[in-house]
């Protein structure tokens, strides 16, 4: 009987019916039914095989919870240090409370192996209080503990991460002074721009974003007059006018639209291709102001270095 239906219905045909029956019982109040299985068209004789069932999507597995009296245990004997700082940098800021176990550690000193680890745990951290343990190792023996540390001070911020960075931009050890300078953006405040001006004066190219991102008006002003210091730092690394210029159009509250004016027609009359291309980026901002928005749709029309040309 099943074969006479489906040769004269075809499976398509009977697979719906078969459907459409099965939701009757839910439509009068009864309990549906498993719907019969219905049988299937021979396969091709292609050999290849079926398709495969599809599979309900699976849910993206939850971290695991730290065990904190685990990893304290783990910070307490030597041997297994190692373990529970890895532990800790995974977890980041959930594992805030055993911060000043690892900030104990450092104070009464570790190898430079794990002194990085646990200095780039309490960076993962990100607790201000760290800041205090992690500031003397800017100027350890070892470079990876030196550069370790000025990388988690823009992290843990606060006071002491600003001051130990403000020092860090006249270390002997030039990716220190790098990283203090970029980390002063996150760690430090209107207080750290003349010390970053000074650096950038010295050649320290990378203060420039940061002081874009604390400057003052006065000190705004600064910058854009050493315009051609971050016109030379493009030289070097691509984007870096765009960098200055988008910590600029960022800041909340917003920069005086005189200095934001000022600072699109710097980066507008260096014509470099990145440039223009976050101008491009930045012409349909909800965040500017109108008269800075016109500025920037119009120096984003005009070809850069290198483009065509209209005839």
């Amino acid at each position: 009987m099943t074969s006479a239906i489906i040769r004269r219905w075809g499976p398509g045909k009977l697979a719906a019916v078969t459907l459409a029956l099965a939701m009757i019982g839910p439509a009068h109040g009864q309990p549906a039914a498993p719907p019969p299985a219905v049988p299937t068209a021979p396969a091709a004789s292609s050999g290849s095989p079926a398709p495969p069932a599809a599979r309900a999507p699976r849910s993206p597995a939850k971290p695991a919870r730290l065990d904190e009296a685990a990893v304290a245990a783990d910070l307490a004997r030597p041997e297994t240090i190692a373990r529970g700082l890895a532990a800790l940098h995974a977890a980041g800021p959930a594992a805030k409370k055993l911060a000043p176990l690892v900030e104990e550690l450092l104070v009464r000193g570790l190898p430079p192996d794990l002194a990085v680890t646990a200095i780039a745990a309490l960076g993962s951290i990100g607790a201000q209080s760290s800041s205090a343990a992690i500031a003397p190792y800017m100027s350890h023996r070892s470079a990876a503990v030196r550069e370790a540390a000025a990388e988690a001070l823009s992290n843990t911020r606060g006071p002491q991460a600003a001051a130990a960075l403000a020092a860090g931009l006249r270390s002997g050890d030039a990716t220190v002074r790098d990283l203090s300078a970029k980390g002063l953006r996150f760690a430090g405040d209107g207080d750290s721009v003349p010390d970053l001006l000074r650096a950038l004066d010295r050649g320290e190219l990378g203060a420039a974003p940061s002081i874009g991102a604390l400057c003052e008006a006065d000190q705004c002003k600064e910058l854009l007059q050493r315009w051609e210091l971050v016109v030379r730092w493009e030289r070097i690394v691509p984007g870096a006018q765009a960098k200055v210029l988008g910590a600029m159009l960022a800041r909340r509250p917003r920069l005086p639209d005189a200095l934001l004016l000022l600072a699109v027609e710097r980066a507008r009359a260096s014509e470099s291709p990145s440039t223009k291309e976050y101008l491009r980026s930045m012409k349909k901002s909800r965040d500017l102001s109108p008269r800075v928005r016109k500025l920037v749709e119009a120096a984003a029309s005009e070809p850069a270095k290198g483009e065509g040309r209209a005839p």
